[in-house]
């Protein structure tokens, strides 16, 4: 329930603090007075936008606080928590907006913490439901329709089971289209890939045999140089006459003579004998060498075709044989993930033909029950409108489907590759609801939005949330001038409506209706007043009976009081249920 409203520096309110209780509570008052102020600026605490023409004139700013208490397992402290934002002890939302002039801008808060707009907006409509003449009928909107039939069928779990699964549905199919319309591109990428790879698995690299190729290259490259010196090298160390070899061994022999007079010459003999060892190795060598020296232009050629394939492949891939390397694992990764979107794209196909049979099976037990909730409804509102004294008023709840063919794409495109239903559908289900409504005996049922009155549709509405007050969870009711095109005994039977649903929900209405204000818990008055030569808004709170015949009196008179419209309203006064 709404505990209190604060306003300052709204419109024409100076400063106004509105103290409610539980129950049926009424708002009376002359054309002008500020009632329509007091919705907008509970509207502003919901979530409505906010106008700088809203601010008093010369005021800075203006501000609305609110106090809501709700139970425990309201929706709204449930939102509040998944949203972060701090509870208050006992129940309790403490909502505050602030409008600046300067600025151009507004500030809301939560539980005295700052918070966007949205979340007002997201709450609010677990807090309060608003119904007047003009934008706040929802009832007439087809989308609402749907609601309002589910609400009073409690076919909220079901439809919120249905709603998951079809959502499921959409989210793979989305997968699915996406994998189709990358599937030509990944067949693309692959044939690149496995020209990459296959150009460097045949060039055969690796770090080993990249240096053993450029030594063969440099080998043949250089093979006449490498002939000549070699030889020149084996001539000078072992096979030329005077060569080193042989100088070494005649020293060698000259030291071994030598020894026979001192044994150090011994140690130097062996010492010189061991390079001549080595010189003879080494000439060995060389002429192993050069023996193996190859005249082949022909392999010259393939070797030299082989490096520059290898700096191609460098060019393209990497610096070094290394980095080729890693490229070519990369491109195995790269090539195994799109292998794999091609396995998931057949699991998908399998996932959506599942969950496609699912959906239209959950859709078709939705339409079943919706069938069966609706003629429960119908002769609800008709027992209802007849208490309204609209004994013969026809209304019906249309449920009819959109044919796929007749349906847009939905909500992503290329749906024919996709799983066909026979019926276009979205999270609320297959069917079309649509509350038709006629008056008077012998009348075409039209929808209702074309053709009920004001006063009808304030009848109906209040027939509605009669029939729903079981099921909604909005603790808050406010009817900003339900009586509209209604008078007399009917606005004596809109008001006992209104007595019972107070039972369950408090319940605010702004009235003209002495009628509907008598059967009030609680009534209030809006007056304006004159203060320091400007006018400002006030609200009355009529404390006893006295007070209140009063008011209906001035309210049966239109606004002027006589001793006839005194003893009428302390008629309707008695004529209250206790």
């Amino acid at each position: 329930m709404i505990v209190s409203l604060r306003i300052e520096n709204f419109a024409i309110i100076d400063h106004l603090l509105i103290e409610l209780r539980s129950g049926f509570s009424v708002f009376s008052g002359e054309t002008g007075a500020g009632k329509s102020i007091l919705i907008t600026a509970l509207n502003l605490l919901l979530g409505e936008r906010a106008y700088t023409d809203y601010i008093r004139s010369g005021k800075e700013s203006a501000t609305v606080e609110g106090v809501f208490k709700v139970a425990e397992n309201s929706p709204a402290l449930r939102h509040l928590k998944d949203r972060g934002i701090d509870l208050l002890d006992d129940g309790e939302i403490w909502i505050k907006r602030k409008i600046y002039q300067a600025e151009k801008s507004n500030r809301c808060y939560i539980n005295h913490q700052p918070c966007p707009l949205s979340l007002l907006a997201e709450v609010g409509r677990w807090l309060v439901d608003i119904h007047g003449q003009h934008e706040h009928q929802l009832i007439l909107s087809s989308e609402r329709q749907i609601d309002i039939l589910d609400a009073f069928g409690n076919l909220k779990e079901l439809r919120a089971r249905f709603a998951a699964l079809y959502r499921q549905y959409e989210e793979r199919g989305k997968q699915l289209l996406s994998l189709l319309r990358t599937k030509q591109l990944n067949q693309q990428e692959m044939e690149l890939l496995r020209f990459q790879m296959q150009e460097i698995d045949q060039a055969n690299l690796s770090q080993k045999e990249e240096e053993r190729l450029d030594l063969k290259r440099r080998q043949l490259q250089n093979a006449e140089r490498l002939s000549q010196e070699l030889g020149l090298v084996t001539q000078e160390l072992y096979e030329g006459e005077g060569s080193l070899h042989d100088r070494l061994g005649k020293v060698c022999a000259t030291l071994r003579q030598l020894a026979k007079i001192d044994d150090l010459f011994s140690s130097l003999a062996d010492s010189l004998e061991n390079i001549s060892y080595q010189v003879e190795e080494i000439s060995s060598q060389c002429t192993e060498y050069l023996q193996g020296i190859e005249f082949d232009p022909h392999l010259l050629d393939e070797l030299e075709a082989t490096a520059a394939q290898i700096q191609r492949l460098k060019r393209k891939y990497g610096p070094t044989v290394a980095d080729i390397l890693k490229t070519r694992a990369r491109m195995e990764e790269k090539w195994q993930a799109i292998q794999q979107t091609e396995d998931d794209l057949e699991g998908i196909q399998k996932e959506i033909g599942l969950l496609s049979g699912q959906v239209l099976e959950l859709a078709e037990k939705l339409s079943a029950e919706r069938q069966r909730v609706a003629c429960d409804l119908e002769q609800r509102i008709k027992k209802e409108l007849a208490d309204l004294a609209l004994p013969r008023a026809r209304f019906q709840v249309s449920q009819q489907r959109e044919k796929a063919e007749s349906a847009e794409g939905g909500s992503f495109p290329d749906r024919e590759r996709l799983p066909r239903f026979p019926f276009r559908l979205t999270a609320k289900g297959a069917d079309l609801i649509e509350f038709l409504f006629s008056a008077n005996q012998g009348e075409e049922l039209k929808p209702l939005a074309r053709i009920a009155s004001g006063g009808e549709v304030s009848r109906i509405l209040l027939a509605l949330k009669c029939c729903l007050r079981g099921a909604d969870e909005v603790p808050v009711l406010v009817f900003d001038e339900v009586d509209v095109g209604i008078g007399g005994d009917i606005s004596r039977i809109v008001g006992r409506k209104l007595k019972e649903l107070s039972a369950s929900k408090q319940v605010l209405c702004i009235t003209h209706s002495p009628q509907i204000a008598s059967l009030a818990d609680h009534h209030y008055v809006v007056k304006k007043v004159m203060t320091d030569h400007r006018t400002s808004t006030m609200v009355e709170q009529l404390r006893d009976d006295g007070q209140r015949i009063g008011e209906l009196a001035r309210m049966l008179g239109g606004g002027v009081a006589s001793e006839i419209t005194f003893t009428h309203a302390r008629e309707l006064i008695e004529a209250r249920e206790p």
